[in-house]
This record gives structure tokens, sequence and C-alpha cells, in this order.
């Protein structure tokens, strides 16, 4: 049975013994009892120190292989070549069910060790039931094994008779369900805090988390993060996604809450090898087995660079390739599909979300590192509904608050990685709970609040979020604060260019007053925010907005001045500022007060009215934003 019918029977969220498993027809005699010692015998050396919840059902099951062991290896020893004919063609059957059962053993265990600590927490119950299932599969296949037409050494057929009398008993000593509970309980009660408003002690974490599940390390609560996310967005309607998503927040805020945030980019040391490395080995005893059906399947590899897809996508001929493959492709000019040799009708790359779960569920079952591409679409929605909760809000909101903490003090590389979280956690909503702290924080929050926002403002769908949650609209309100008005101004000026932002923003009223404010005293950095915030708020809203925002008093001599003395970027957008206007509100003349100061030293005197069309236009000898003064401007002498 290949690899790509035995994933499509199965999904990734189904416990590891569901689905349909088959012994290999062309296996018989000797060679099926030399591949079950085979089998056997890789399960024994991949489970030889179990460190996970159900340790002790997995050291139990190891055991019960090992008499098996000793069973093949009597029978291929003593068999030289061939089994005898007197051997029971019963004994045969069995032995194909053992082979299932062995497969279906080393599975399960290979689930239990890749699988995150706190999800084996939150199935303990139903992990539990499958080794008890295969428990009773074994009793029963050893019961209708005809044990005396083996003819077995004395020592061999006593070790398969206790195994036989050891398979009928129930041992609730190997529940670990006692602990799980106990562990249950825990998270419950971190959650209900973080529900109340409250974030959990850390020693009480530390305890939680290190010693009693051994997360010991910042990347490995990142591997218990990207293994729950992954969870949620396969479960089915009957799953807990609100438990779910809590964990998920209490396993992020545990993260940067009790490991530096220098260490989250390390790497594992070599003798603590991480779950991608143990992975890596498991799949090398796999591939050195006997069978061939372990071989990455050729649905799974792209037909450009023949790897293992990450990031599966659709091009318009329905051919599936690796996206950073095709869009390589694409780039290098070629508009044909590479394995059809069809014509592309359009560059649009369609996510085969159905290949992507098969590929990460093949990756899981044998034991292959697999990191996709960005999180689609579709499961960051499931994921935020399942972070919607008060506690996994409350918790999100705790983590923002560290991670914004780490942009205000951190190091480069900590900034760096701070951003890229944030970024991260906008998905499961994180931007309201910034929105929230912009709103009604203490003024370090707010300013850490609007620099987060500003982090996030850069990413280019962040806009969604940002109008959703409100803190497009709490940006805006921002701008009167004086501690954190430019920022606020510079993720205003990146968001507005969505239409739907831009009619949000301009509808607060004291935005467009706060952004002349800004342009009138800010520094010159801030008043390139604000002239470019509010040339795409004119720009995106038409000439309702624009006419009211140039009845401003004072708005022409402010862009004139910036036009003049601002940034090289502020000079474009002044200048293009002015166009909007002239385009909405006709022959529109520009006010120039006085006495406008440039600088420092000195002053331009110029009180008539002047028309932007002819005093101002771009000098074909000059970079693009540079520009001419095509009317004579006075300027006086430095003031004293």
């Amino acid at each position: 049975m290949s690899n790509l019918e035995f994933l499509s029977q199965r999904r990734r969220h189904q416990s590891p013994l569901a689905g349909s498993f088959f012994a290999p027809m062309d296996l018989s005699g000797v060679s099926l009892v030399q591949t079950l010692a085979s089998l056997s015998e890789d399960l024994i050396r991949s489970h030889r120190a179990p460190s996970h919840l159900h340790r002790k059902h997995a050291r139990s099951l190891v055991c019960k292989v090992k008499i098996l062991l000793s069973l093949f290896q009597y029978l291929s020893e003593s068999s030289s070549g061939f089994l005898p004919r007197w051997f029971p063609i019963s004994a045969t059957l069995c032995f194909r069910e053992l082979y299932i059962l062995i497969y279906r053993a080393k599975m399960l265990l290979d689930y239990c060790e890749n699988s995150a600590r706190l999800w084996l927490v939150l199935k303990s119950e139903q992990i539990s039931g499958n080794f008890r299932d295969l428990n009773q599969e074994l009793a029963t296949i050893l019961d209708v094994l005809p044990i005396e037409g083996l003819r077995l050494s004395a020592d061999v057929r006593d070790q398969v008779e206790l195994l036989c009398t050891n398979c009928g008993k129930l041992n609730s000593r190997l529940d670990p369900e006692k602990e799980a509970q106990e562990l249950r309980t825990m998270i419950n009660e971190f959650l209900d805090e973080f529900a109340r408003g409250e974030a959990p002690e850390s020693q009480k974490l530390r305890g939680f988390l290190v010693n009693r599940l051994g997360i010991s390390s910042g990347l490995a609560c990142r591997s218990e993060v990207e293994f729950l996310e992954e969870q949620i967005y396969n479960q089915e309607e009957d799953a807990d996604l609100s438990l779910l998503g809590g964990t998920v927040a209490l396993a992020r805020y545990c993260r940067f809450s009790l490991f530096s945030i220098d260490s989250l980019n390390k790497h594992p040391q070599p003798d603590t090898p991480s779950w991608g490395e143990r992975w890596n080995r498991r799949m090398l005893s796999w591939s050195g087995s006997d069978s061939s059906s372990f071989a990455v399947p050729k649905d799974f590899c792209c037909p450009i660079s023949l790897d293992l897809m990450r990031d599966p996508v659709v091009v318009s001929t329905g051919q599936t390739y690796d996206r950073a493959s095709i869009i390589q492709w694409m780039d290098e000019g070629h508009s044909t599909c590479p394995n059809s040799g069809q014509l592309l009708s359009d560059s649009r790359l369609i996510p085969n979300r159905a290949l992507r779960s098969l590929i990460s569920l093949w990756c899981s079952v044998f034991g292959v590192p697999y990191e996709s591409g960005e999180v689609t679409d579709g499961s960051a929605e499931t994921i935020a509904a399942a972070c919607s909760s008060k506690a996994a809000i409350t918790a999100n909101m705790e983590t923002a608050q560290i991670l914004v903490g780490q942009l205000a003090d951190g190091f480069d590389e900590a900034k760096g990685l701070a951003a890229r979280e944030l970024r991260l956690l906008a998905k499961t909503g994180a931007v309201e709970s910034l929105a929230r702290l912009l709103k009604k924080g203490t003024p370090r929050g707010r300013k850490d609040a609007v620099m987060a926002l500003f982090n996030l403002s850069t990413h280019p769908e962040s806009w969604v979020e940002m109008l959703e949650s409100g803190a497009a609209v709490a940006l805006a309100h921002a701008l009167t604060n004086e501690l954190v008005s430019e920022e606020a101004a510079g993720a205003l000026a990146l968001i507005s260019k969505q239409p739907a932002v831009a009619h949000a923003v301009a509808g607060v009223e004291s935005t467009v007053p706060s952004l002349i404010k800004i342009m009138k005293r800010g520094s010159p950095k801030g008043k390139e925010n604000a002239v470019a915030a509010l040339q795409e708020i004119c720009r995106k809203c038409g000439p309702v907005v624009t006419q009211r925002v140039a009845r401003t008093p004072g708005l022409g001599g402010l862009v004139q001045g910036i036009v003049l003395t601002g940034t090289k970027r502020a000079r474009r957008k002044a200048t293009v500022l002015i166009k909007i206007l002239q385009r909405w509100c006709g022959e529109m003349t520009v006010v120039v007060p006085s006495m406008l100061m440039m600088d420092n030293s000195t002053v331009m005197d110029q009180s008539q009215l002047v028309d932007p069309s002819r005093v101002l236009r771009p000098s074909p000898n000059l970079g693009s934003g540079d520009l001419t003064i095509n009317q004579p401007v006075a300027i006086s002498v430095p003031v004293p």
C-alpha cells in the first residue's frame, strides 16, 4: 500500500491508530518472520528511554515487543532459510496481524514522542485508551496463536506464555490519568487567573512547565505553540477549541516571560537534540528498514526542485508546485507551466491545503521535520477564533507587553525577534490587546503599544487586524498625546493607504488638527509622518474629506514650509498633497504667513497669495523629491 493511499484515509487530527492498516502481501514464510524481527528491533531501538507523560505505557509496550522479538529471532535462526512443512498456517495469519500491531505500536510511540507535552496532557485519556486497545489486540492474537505447533524452546515458550498471561490483565498503575488530571487542573487554574485579568506567578509557571513537563527552553516553548496551533487548525467541530486556544496563549506567554529573549533563537546543545533532529534520526531508521514503503511519495515532491514541498500551491494549469520554486521560475521570465508546458494564463498561486495537510501528516507519522510556509488566512482565522476567550486575550496582551518592552529597550536582535513575534501574535488577537493598552494603559504602556503597532503597520496585511480591532481609531486618538503622536502618525501613514482605514481615521474629529499640529511643531521625522498620513487620507477619502482638510486654518503655510525645508520624503509627500488639494478644490491658493519659520536661523517673509502650480515645479536636474522654486522668495537675514 502506497504512502499516499495510506495517508488519504487519515487526517492529522485523528488518533495515530485510526484508519486501515495492511500487512505487505508479498511477505510470507521466513521473510515475514525476519521482517517482524527487524520491525521489532527498530521499535525497541527508537524508544529505549521514553520520557513523556505516557512513559509507563510506552515501557510496558516495549517490553512486550522484546518478548515477541525473542520469538521471531528463534524462529528465524531455526528455520534454515525456509519454514518447515509442519509450520501451522494459522501461525502465519497471526504473524501478519502481529506485523500490523507492531507497526501501529511504533506509530503510537512516535506520536507520543513527537507530540507537544501540553497536547499529551490534554489528550491523555484518549492516548491511554490507544495503549489499552493495543494491549487487548495483542492478547487476542496471542490467544489464537498455536504456540504448541511452533515447537519453541522451553525458555522462549515460557516467555510467550507469560506474555499471554500479562496481556490479559489490566494494569491500572500504567495509566498516567492521575498525573494528567493534576496537570490539566494547573492549566485551568492558570487560565482562570488570566481570565480575571491577572498574570500567574512566574515561580508556579516554571514549576509546571520546567519541573513537571520538562519544557526547559524558549525553543521548546515555540515548538509547543506551533504543534498546538496545527492541532487547532485540524480539529473537528466537537473539539474544545477554547481550551486549546487558551493553552496556546499560556505557552506563548511562558516562552517570553520565563526565558530570556536572547536565548530564543539559539540552537540547542548537541547533548539535547531538538525534536527535528530526533525526527531525522527516526526517518533514517525507517529508511534503513527492508520495506520500501517509507520513501517520500512522489506526489509530495515539487516537480521543479524534486524536494518535499513546504508550501504547495496550484497554478492556472492545475499543476502543483512548491511556492518558492514556482515563484523563482516565474521571476526568471518563464510564462509556461514547467510540468505541462502550457501557457500560464495568470500568476495567481492558490494554496493546496489538502495536499499540505497530507504532507504535514506524513511528516508527523514518519518523523520528518516539516516547517510549512506562512500561515494561511484560513488557519489564521481558525486560530484567532480559538484564542478569543478572555483568558487567551489577557495572556496574549501580557505577551504583547513583554514584546513591546523589547522593542523599546532590547538589543537589535531582540527587537527583530519581538517585531516578528508581534506580527504572528496579531493573528491571534494581539492587536486588540494593544489597542486596549493604547487607550487605557499607563504612559509607558501607551508608548510601547504605539511602537508595537508602528512595527506591525509595516506588514502589508496588518491593516485588517488594526481596523477590525479598533487599533486604527485608537492610533488616531493617540495623535493628541505628544509622547506618542509622531509614532502614531507614522503608523497611520502606512495603514491609511487602505480606503477603509483612511475613512475610519478621517472620521475621528481630532485627526486632522492633530496632524497639522505635528506638521507645525514636530521633529523633522514627525512632520514627515504627519504630512504622509494627511496625504494618504486625502488621496483615499475623496473630495468631501479633502475639502474639509483644505479649509483648515494655516494648512497652506505649513505645507509650503515642509516643501521648502522638510526631509526628502516629506517634500515629496507635501507636493503630492498640494496636487490633491488642487484637484478636489479647484484653483486653490495657499496662504503663506508673513513670518514662517524655515529653520532655527532664517525666516521667510512673503505675505501675498501664491498659486502652488506656479510656485512649485519638479526640477529636471535634481533627483526625485527635489523641487525648485519658480517664484521669488525673500529670505531675511539670520534671526538673532
